[in-house]
């Protein structure tokens, strides 16, 4: 099964302002006037999910100082590699102290090739060189034999994660969630949560390709982000 197209390149690093109202002298009446400023982003520096369960991300403005750094939603972030960035510094964190994987550890890869970004895969580290971790993938095959690959960068691997969610959970609308197709865990956006045939599903946005799409409740999981150290 083929995975959906991935993204265009995205615009410029950026945020659109709120909307903002002036006062008409005309009618002496306030109208509603939209105003745009686009305000350079220096660095992510932070991820949380508000009281609704949206994602948010805590934003370092250029030229700015830190106590002026905003909690924004993703959709201000324009610039996809900014996230990107920001996260793998995260997964890098999240490794074993001292920043290695042990021969045998069981791991997942986020994928980059076109297709498959914004994917994770369980796989097991075989090697540790200098160039970086070499895997084996657990449901990937060649042929009769296991798809392998070396040279992973740090930033591109984290522990394996429970295939299973906490008891009773269900993604918050905005949520950054993960699910399962096609022996992958997509990273998206909840929806909301339905019933489809008397099954519970999800609805979600996969950011790989901004496609729509439902899966079943006992194939999603929460994005183990949350849980990072800062």
């Amino acid at each position: 099964k083929a995975a959906p197209a991935s993204k265009a390149t995205p615009p410029p690093k950026a945020k659109e302002a709120p909307k903002s109202k002036d006062k008409s002298p005309a009618s002496g009446k306030k109208k509603a006037q939209e105003k745009e400023e686009v305000r350079k982003v220096e660095r992510i520096v932070g991820v949380r999910a508000n009281k609704k369960g949206e994602t948010e991300f805590l934003i370092q403005w250029t030229g700015l100082g830190s106590r002026e750094n905003t909690w924004e939603p993703e959709a201000h972030i324009l610039d996809d590699s900014l996230i990107d960035e920001y996260m793998k510094s995260k997964l890098i964190k999240m490794a074993p102290s001292g920043g290695k994987y042990a021969v045998g550890a069981a791991v997942e890869v986020l994928g980059e090739s076109d297709g498959f970004e914004y994917s994770w895969a369980p796989a097991k580290v075989t090697k540790v060189t200098a160039k970086g971790f070499n895997v084996e993938f657990d449901d990937f095959m060649d042929g009769k034999k296991k798809l392998t690959e070396a040279g992973i960068e740090l930033g591109r691997l984290r522990p394996k994660q429970s295939t299973k969610a906490p008891a009773k959970w269900k993604p918050a609308l905005g949520e950054l969630i993960e699910v399962l197709e096609d022996d992958c865990w997509w990273e998206a956006k909840a929806l909301g949560v339905a019933v489809e045939k008397k099954k519970e599903v999800v609805k979600v946005i996969l950011r790989v390709s901004d496609e729509k799409k439902s899966y079943p409740l006992s194939g999603a999981r929460p994005s183990c982000w949350w849980g990072m150290k800062k």
